[in-house]
């Protein structure tokens, strides 16, 4: 068994050397202590609030815990690194690992401060935790979708450009849309995540408006990286080979599709929400923009939902990322002389 501790601090927990490495003692008190949760809600851009739903990693953490016993009912929908007092925080932001405080009222399963590595989650988190303590047991259906949560958070799944454009009939695709409990059911059957799922299998699962949905959303991807291209919108890197440029995200499945096309990065500049995204496939980021946070080595980002004004401007991230190489043409020379940070 994984040593697990449950305190951090001097301060996190009460008779802190009787209960250290006591997995019982440990899951006692988590038992006991553990009945609000907290997870990273997904923003609405139009309504400038955070919708009750979460991400894959998001569900997939929160139904480890139910799985193991724990009452989820209680459990809030928060922006990244505002939590609150007294709850369990699933993929919050800005931490590592199993953190707790207040006694083990609080705690954190994360992987977002700046020493997390690429290829972890917080169902990996979660899992490692509850199955260290005793609450749960480790099994091969549960090993592959703590596996897959992984690769689906870090978009690190192998070979992915091979099969993106049939992602709207495999689970590369469709686990945004399954609960838990259908992730779950899928694992124990045996297939892999991009295994091809029939017409009828679809229609069980209840997704066939996704799936078509998807299907639509991968063709208008392929379509507007072709025009991006045309317009000077994919440009050249020394670190990262090609980076596509999104303004304000039009390309519908984002970096995925980006990655199928051949990019080696994807950049989402989006002044008008006061926010930037940028990504690389695998190769970590080196140099540091104005604003926003690196996080997994592959991603820095300025969040949506971030009340900090976007102060720097495109043509500086380009420098960055380019190691001041940037050649800008056509309509994004056009834009970089706009200078333009705001509506």
């Amino acid at each position: 068994m994984a040593e697990v501790t449950f305190a951090h601090s001097r301060k996190d927990i009460k008779n802190k050397k009787e209960v250290r490495n006591n997995p019982e003692q440990l899951l006692k008190l988590a038992r006991e202590n553990w009945k609000k949760f907290a997870v990273s809600g997904i923003y609405d851009d139009k309504k400038d609030e955070v919708r009750k739903s979460t991400d894959v990693d998001g569900r997939a953490a929160l139904g480890l815990f139910k799985l193991a016993g724990f009452e989820t009912a209680d459990t809030v929908y928060l922006m990244p690194n505002q939590p609150e007092k007294g709850r369990v925080h699933v993929d919050m932001g800005s931490k590592e690992g199993f953190i707790v405080n207040d006694d083990g009222k609080t705690a954190y399963f994360d992987h977002h401060s700046h020493s997390s590595k690429r290829g972890s989650s917080a169902t990996e988190k979660v899992y490692e935790t509850l199955t260290a303590l005793g609450a749960l047991k480790k099994t091969p259906e549960l090993e592959s979708l703590v596996k897959f949560v992984n690769a689906e958070d870090n978009r690190s799944y192998a070979k992915e450009q091979e099969y993106f454009r049939d992602s709207y009939r495999n689970l590369l695709g469709l686990s945004r849309f399954m609960s838990f409990n259908q992730l779950y059911d899928y694992f124990k059957s045996g297939r892999d995540a991009d295994t091809i799922l029939t017409k009828a299998e679809i229609f069980k699962l209840g997704l066939e408006k996704q799936s078509k949905m998807l299907k639509g959303n991968i063709a208008q991807s392929f379509e507007k990286l072709k025009e991006l291209g045309k317009n000077g919108f994919i440009i050249n890197s020394p670190r990262y080979g090609k980076i596509v440029v999104d303004i304000d995200r039009k390309v519908s499945e984002s970096f995925r599709a980006a990655k199928a096309y051949g990019a080696g990065g994807y950049l989402i500049w989006s002044p008008y929400k006061n926010s930037m995204f940028f990504s690389t496939v695998d190769t970590p980021i080196e140099g540091h923009l104005p604003q926003g946070r690196l996080i997994r080595e592959t991603m820095w980002i300025k969040p949506r939902g971030d009340k900090q004004p976007l102060t720097m401007n495109l043509q500086e991230v380009l420098n960055v990322l380019t190691q001041g190489k940037v050649k800008p043409s056509g309509e994004l020379a056009k834009y970089l002389v706009k200078g333009a940070t705001k509506k």
